[in-house]
């Protein structure tokens, strides 16, 4: 989980 906070893009490719 560590690994998606620390990766914004990551939490945004998601949203969208």
């Amino acid at each position: 989980m560590a690994d998606l906070a620390d990766r914004p893009l990551f939490g945004e490719t998601r949203s969208r």
